[in-house]
């Protein structure tokens, strides 16, 4: 005696999720934001256990979704011309190898080297120049006073290296320029 080949009605307790719901339950759910097994579970008068049933039957998977930085993706022949600027101070004890001394006691040593004196704003070498895919400018390297880089400075002497630099690697191209901001 075999199997029959045809599936006999089942007997037992009648689903109380319907068949032609599902695919009302498919399109509620399917590339939603904030759909909850809860809230679909209220609107179809079900318990949450059985929209999860149901969705597992569809083959749906819940997925969290990732974080992206909100941009514009540039086409390939886009490209990214950035700038930064560096300072150099003329004293060589910025590397941590450059600040010790060697001595048979702290008494016997000189003040000038016992001590180092720093000034609020030593005198440095500004190095700035701008670069992309296709090249790097000609860096402007100057002296700086103060914390940091001057309008003036950038304005009149960065940014005219930046020009010819456009002009001689970037004329007719797609670009963008993103400067430093810091």
């Amino acid at each position: 005696m075999g199997l029959p080949a045809e599936d006999l009605p089942r007997s037992g307790r009648p689903t109380s999720f319907k068949r032609k719901n599902l695919k009302r339950l498919q399109n509620a759910a399917i590339n939603r934001i904030g759909v909850s097994q809860r809230k679909l579970g209220t609107k179809f008068g079900v318990a949450q256990s059985t929209i999860h049933y149901n969705l597992k039957k569809l083959g749906l998977k819940h997925y969290k979704r990732q974080k992206a930085p909100k941009r514009q993706m540039l086409t390939s022949n886009t490209f990214i011309i950035v700038d930064d600027e560096k300072y150099f101070t003329f004293s060589n004890d910025d590397m941590p190898q450059n600040v010790g001394f060697y001595a048979f006691g702290k008494e016997d040593v000189p003040d000038n080297v016992k001590f180092k004196s720093k000034e609020k704003y030593p005198k440095k070498v500004l190095v700035w120049l701008a670069l992309s895919a296709k090249g790097i400018s000609t860096p402007y390297i100057g002296s700086t006073k103060g914390p940091a880089i001057t309008a003036d400075i950038y304005v009149n002497k960065c940014l005219s290296k930046l020009r010819s630099f456009i002009e001689e690697y970037h004329a007719g191209d797609e670009y963008i320029f993103w400067p430093d901001l810091a």
